[in-house]
């Protein structure tokens, strides 16, 4: 496991997994959005700003790099300006509810859902976890904690990026049936 006999500290550990996990969901919103950026497109004309599929891939392309950056560069202003992407989505998704709560939010491709409650938190937390990251220099891969650790780590950092994915592309129930009953389904 990891621990502090391995370098480095449950801290430092939890703060590397935050920003670790932000950048791949970075990385894999801004893929999606390369295959299929009609729902971004969307999303930013609701939001009034430039649009088209060109803008769409633009925007893809710019999250790939930035999430290339985290976690193959590293440093402190790498993670610094993981947080400016995610504090600016958490912006938009405020907008855009306000606005145009049907539109897609434009996160994952075909997969993207209109912004709830969950996707200005998911995005908020990526902006807390990069300026943590910053603030601490806690690596999105950290160095020397051994190999297994490391596929430990890697592992987690998967379930955490695909948890993030699953809970922001899912339909917003309000904790309501179709009845209108308290409760899910």
């Amino acid at each position: 496991m990891i621990s502090a006999a391995s370098g480095l500290g449950a801290p430092e550990w939890i703060i590397s997994w935050l920003v670790a996990v932000a950048a791949v969901v970075l990385g894999a919103a801004g893929a999606l959005k390369l295959a299929n950026p009609e729902p971004t497109s969307a999303m930013l004309t609701a939001l009034r700003l430039p649009a088209g599929n060109a803008v769409g891939r633009a925007v893809g392309a710019v999250e790939l790099v930035v999430a290339a950056w985290v976690l193959g560069v590293g440093g402190w202003l790498s993670p610094l300006v993981l947080a400016a992407v995610y504090l600016g989505f958490a912006t938009g998704m405020v907008i855009l509810r306000r606005r145009s709560p049907s539109t897609p939010c434009g996160c994952f491709g075909k997969l993207s859902r209109p912004p709830g409650r969950r996707h200005v938190t998911i995005n908020l937390v990526g902006a807390i976890a990069g300026v943590l990251g910053a603030a601490t220099g806690a690596e999105a891969l950290p160095e020397g904690i051994g190999a297994g650790a490391t596929v430990v780590f890697a592992v987690l950092v998967v379930l955490g990026a695909a948890g993030a994915v699953v809970i922001m592309t899912a339909p917003e129930t309000g904790g309501r049936t179709k009845a209108g009953a308290p409760g899910g389904r």
